[in-house]
Formats: C-alpha cells, sequence, structure tokens
C-alpha cells in the first residue's frame, strides 16, 4: 500500500511571518518547499509526523547559503539540509535568518 505524505510549512521571516511580502511572493515560495522537500521512508521511520524547524540564510540572488535543520533524528537532519541547499527563494533579504516549520504527516 502506498503512503501519501503531507508537507504542511510555514514560512517565517525575521520576526514576523514574510513581511513586506505580497500574497503571490509568499504562495510562490511555500509552494517551491512543498514541491522540492521529501523525506526518505528510512528517515521518516515508523513515526506518522514530524516536526521539524530549518532555519536558513540566502545570498543577494535568492540561493540559499546556510540550512539547520533542528531535530535529533540525524537523518532527517542531513536530507533536508542538503535539499535545502539546492533551493533559491527570491524576494528572501539576503544573510537573514528565516525558519521554515514543516510538518511531515504519513496517511
Amino acid at each position: 500500500m502506498k503512503n501519501i505524505i503531507l508537507i504542511t510549512a510555514l514560512l517565517i521571516t525575521g520576526l514576523g511571518i514574510l513581511k513586506g511580502h505580497n500574497g503571490k511572493e509568499h504562495e510562490s515560495i511555500m509552494e517551491k518547499i512543498r514541491k522540492n522537500i521529501n523525506l526518505s521512508e528510512q528517515a521518516q521511520g515508523k513515526q506518522s509526523s514530524i516536526q521539524v524547524n530549518v532555519l536558513f540564510k540566502v545570498n543577494e540572488s535568492g540561493q540559499v547559503i546556510e540550512a539547520n535543520a533542528q531535530t535529533e533524528n540525524k537523518q532527517v537532519k542531513k536530507e533536508l539540509e542538503e535539499q535545502f541547499l539546492k533551493l533559491s527563494f527570491n524576494g528572501l533579504k539576503a544573510c537573514v535568518t528565516n525558519t521554515a516549520p514543516i510538518r511531515f504527516t504519513i496517511y
């Protein structure tokens, strides 16, 4: 039986949720996270739900240059950090720590 994984993500930048960004930019960032971030079954393990905060910074062109997944699960941490480092987010301020709380749920 195939499991369906639902990813819920909320992007928080600086002290507020995408302050100064219009709805389309926010939607674009959230959609990019949903489409590009996955966990392997091995990393997910037997848990039906995992919540991880990913702290990340982008450079002037929007490329993620630093990512830190806050979890004690080493496999989840490795996978999320590697995937975030492949992303770019136009419209985010350079060198500002952004937070993406991500929840993976298996149905």
